[in-house]
């Protein structure tokens, strides 16, 4: 299928590169998987044989993706997918997802690529075996760190940054980076591969030995004249590597050379092997294949034994609650105010901790009710205080999860949570049917800002009636006025 388009594959990322505004997404250790609209191929442009059931509700339409069985499980994975025809088992591809990342033929932006894929792939239903992978906005170096940390702590394989406001390039590119996490260690050369293609008549690869007489080959790293006769690592040299992870069977994937070690000797590796084991003396604890998985940024849903789609203690995982894992909780002194702190600014409840809220009616405290206090809302300009009421009539306060539809600027969050019944006109009380009143959002903006008029008017009482100027005029007037100083307030 000479006819196909490339794929866009991944550049490095590299220290000087700030990741700030790239698009995050967790790097799947599964199989690079193109589906041109009817079947799936690998980048060399070799068919993966699917069953029928797992193309059933793909689009027809090109989709870049890969074919995934979770993390940990890339040689399960590589062993399904490859079987051809007859020795295709419809019962282990019931184990793969195909995590769609990107759409090659659409020619829109990175962002609206995401937005077409959500519309063409419905991953809720039973018959489908797709899925949209996650993404998330990336704050800086640190919130990078910490995503590539958590990533590797369960299991995954690093991070990929999308850059924003980017185009599908069918080449390797600078718009896809790849954050991986490499481990150097030492091994012995103990013999050669030779080389072909651009390298016939020159080394192709070195063969090693770890000092847990593990054997492997390092083909990529080396300079044309370190692949020479003479330039070659010698017989019982030392050589330091680096790679990605461990294979099953424990030998380094991707294993790139670094450099000759002259300054130590094999003695020397085996000596520290013992008392500081590397990261390839582990034993590798391979998962058991299964139909329920987490993702990074992403809902994968699980199967049961029938096939169909359930939510599963796995998908209860949220990778969100994985990133927040690791960080400290703030702890703030206590306002000397406690309970009766009326103060609610932004800048005021950033800054100290209040016990919970107790409500009179409900003997409950804030924590109970779900109430959570917000920053006041910035007043809106006069203008737009009579807009109408037509189409901006809500339900108050019990079911206001409904959301504002004009273009109101005050979110919706930032709503106290006051409970709006409707009262008898004549007692003053509220009626029997407890019928709850209906607001328009223009009024409710209203509302909002006379309560921040009225707050910033006692916030400046208050201030002037701390002020030591005001307090010794009043103790001047009351001596004067009682004739002897009465006490101050403590």
């Amino acid at each position: 299928m000479s006819s196909l388009p490339e794929v866009m594959l991944a550049e490095s990322w590299t220290e000087d590169i700030d990741p700030t505004g790239y698009w995050m997404s967790e790097k799947l250790d599964g199989v690079r998987a193109y589906w041109d609209g009817h079947n799936f191929y690998s980048r060399q442009k070799i068919r993966y044989h699917a069953p029928k059931f797992f193309r059933a509700d793909l689009p027809n339409t090109p989709l870049d993706g890969e074919l995934w069985c979770g993390r940990g499980q890339f040689q399960k994975c590589v062993s399904i997918v490859k079987k051809k025809d007859a020795n295709v088992s419809e019962e282990e591809w019931k184990y793969v997802t195909f995590l769609v990342f990107d759409a090659p033929s659409h020619k829109g932006l990175y962002e609206d690529r995401v937005k077409y894929l959500h519309t063409v792939i419905d991953s809720t239903k039973d018959t489908t075996y797709a899925s949209v992978v996650g993404i998330k906005k990336c704050k800086g170096k640190e919130h990078l760190d910490e995503t590539l940390k958590s990533v590797l702590k369960v299991g995954g394989e690093g991070v990929m940054l999308r850059l924003p406001r980017s185009k599908y390039e069918h080449k390797r590119s600078n718009n896809l980076l790849k954050v991986k996490k490499f481990f150097d260690e030492e091994a012995k050369v103990i013999g050669y591969r030779a080389g072909t293609g651009r390298l016939t008549g020159m080394m192709g690869a070195i063969e090693c030995e770890l000092p847990n007489e593990k054997v492997f080959h390092i083909g990529t790293g080396f300079a044309d004249s370190q692949r020479t006769h003479t330039g070659k690592p010698k017989i019982g040299q030392v050589v330091t590597f680096k790679y990605q992870e461990l294979s099953n069977n424990g030998h380094p994937r991707f294993p790139v050379f670094l450099r000759v070690r002259e300054d130590v000797t094999w003695e020397d590796v085996l000596e520290n092997y013992k008392k500081n084991p590397p990261f390839s003396a582990t034993q590798k604890v391979v998962p058991q294949l299964k139909k329920d998985h987490t993702l990074l940024f992403s809902a994968v849903t699980s199967r049961d034994d029938e096939g169909k789609k359930v939510k599963s203690d796995a998908n209860n995982d949220s990778d969100e609650d994985i990133l927040k894992a690791d960080k400290k909780t703030k702890v703030l002194p206590m306002c000397k105010y406690g309970e009766k702190c009326y103060r609610n600014n932004k800048e005021h409840l950033e800054s100290y901790s209040h016990p919970p809220r107790v409500n009179p009616k409900t003997t409950k405290t804030n924590e109970e009710t779900k109430y959570e206090e917000k920053p006041k809302p910035t007043a809106q300009p006069e203008g737009n205080e009579s807009d109408s009421d037509s189409d901006n009539t809500l339900p108050l306060i019990s079911n206001i999860n409904a959301s504002i539809s004009d273009e109101s600027t005050l979110p919706l969050d930032d709503i106290p949570k006051f409970k709006c019944v409707k009262m008898d006109e004549e007692s003053d009380s509220e009626s029997d049917d407890n019928e709850q009143a209906l607001i328009s959002a223009a009024e409710w903006r209203k509302v909002l800002k006379r309560i921040s008029q009225l707050e910033s008017q006692v916030f400046q009482l208050q201030t002037a009636f701390d002020n030591p100027t005001n307090k010794r005029a009043r103790e001047a007037d009351e001596e004067e006025e009682y004739g002897k100083k009465k006490p101050r307030y403590q």
